[in-house]
C-alpha cells in the first residue's frame, strides 16, 4: 500500500525520487526530490488523531518561520497525506551527540527564545481552540490508576506529586508537547524549524519547559545544568515564568504518565522502559 502511495505522490507532484527523511522527521516522512520548491510528504493512517492535531497546529502557526509551511492535506486509501515545504538544517540532537557543547549552549538559548516568543505567545481561548487537543491533566490521575502494567507504588507516588499542580485554563498556551533539540532543525543562519507537532496541546507552559529539562537531564546529565540554564535565559527574555523544582518534577511526571497511556497496548519491553523512566524521574532530585 505504501508503495502505491509513493507512486501516486511522484506522479501528482512530478517528483524524480522519493527519499525517507530522518534527523528530526518521523519515519513516515519522505522528501519528494525534484519538486520546486522541495516538498515533503508526511504519511499517517487516517484514523490517527495525532495527525489532525498537527494539522491544527500548523494552521494556527501559519506564516511563522519556525514551522514548515503546510500546502495541502488529502486522504489516499486508508492514509492521510500532509504536504509541506522541506526545511534544511541539522537536527539539534546531532549537535549534542557530537559533544559540540558550545554550539549546544547556543542552541538551547535559541530553543528558549523560540518557545517563548512564537509558541507560548499564543494563549488559549475557550471559543477558538479548534481541533488541537486540550490538556488531560484533570483526568490523568484517574486514568493512570487503570494501567495494570504500572506498579501500584509508582502510580501512588506519581499521584502524590501531581497533586501539587494547581492550574487554570487562563494559564494555558499552545504547547508543542515534545519540545527539545530532537525535534528541531537549525540552519546555518541559526534559524530554527520546529517539527512533529503530534503531541501539541493547550496546556500550561511548564508542560514544555519540564520536558526540555527531563530530556536533557536524562540523556545528557553531565551538561544538563549549563544547557537548561541557557534555555531558561533565552526563554525569560520574552516570557516570565515561575519554574520551581517541585513543579518541574510534577510536569515531568505528567508527561511520562501520558506516554504510559499511549503505550498501554505496546510490547512489554516498551512498557518496561517507560516504567523504568518513571521510576528514575520519581527518584531524581530536581535542582534548578
Amino acid at each position: 500500500m505504501i508503495e502505491q502511495i509513493l507512486e501516486k505522490l511522484m506522479k501528482r507532484y512530478g517528483a524524480l525520487k522519493i527519499t525517507p527523511l530522518k534527523g528530526g522527521y518521523t519515519n513516515s516522512t519522505v522528501l519528494m526530490d525534484g519538486t520546486e520548491p522541495l516538498l515533503v510528504a508526511k504519511i499517517a493512517r487516517r484514523d490517527n488523531q495525532d495527525t489532525l492535531n498537527e494539522i491544527g497546529c500548523l494552521g494556527l502557526l501559519k506564516g511563522e518561520n519556525i514551522i514548515p509551511s503546510l500546502y495541502e492535506t488529502f486522504d489516499l486509501f486508508d492514509f492521510r497525506i500532509m504536504i509541506m515545504d522541506y526545511r534544511e538544517g541539522i537536527n539539534g540532537q546531532f549537535i549534542l551527540d557530537d559533544h559540540k557543547w558550545n554550539e549546544a549552549i547556543e542552541l538551547y538559548k535559541l530553543l528558549g527564545i523560540s518557545l517563548a516568543s512564537h509558541i507560548h505567545a499564543i494563549a488559549y481561548r475557550a471559543d477558538g481552540c479548534g481541533i488541537i487537543r486540550k490538556s488531560s491533566l484533570g483526568s490523568l490521575r484517574e486514568m493512570v490508576f487503570d494501567l495494570d502494567f504500572v506498579p501500584l507504588s509508582l502510580k501512588t507516588s506519581s499521584d502524590e506529586i501531581l497533586s501539587i499542580i494547581k492550574e487554570s485554563e487562563s494559564e494555558w498556551v499552545l504547547t508543542h508537547g515534545d519540545y527539545g533539540p530532537h525535534n528541531i532543525l537549525i540552519s546555518q543562519g541559526k534559524q530554527l524549524s520546529v517539527l512533529d507537532w503530534e503531541w501539541a496541546e493547550w496546556a500550561h507552559p511548564l508542560n514544555d519547559l519540564a520536558w526540555v529539562y527531563w530530556f536533557t537531564n536524562y540523556h545528557y546529565p553531565d551538561e544538563a545544568d549549563l544547557l537548561f540554564e541557557s534555555f531558561i535565559n533565552g526563554y525569560v527574555l520574552h516570557k516570565r515564568i515561575s519554574y520551581e523544582p517541585n513543579l518541574i518534577k510534577a510536569y515531568c511526571i505528567d508527561k511520562i504518565l501520558n506516554i504510559l497511556l499511549r503505550v498501554k497496548n505496546a510490547a512489554k519491553d516498551v512498557q518496561d522502559e517507560w516504567i523504568r523512566r518513571l521510576d528514575w524521574t520519581l527518584n531524581k532530585e530536581f535542582c534548578i
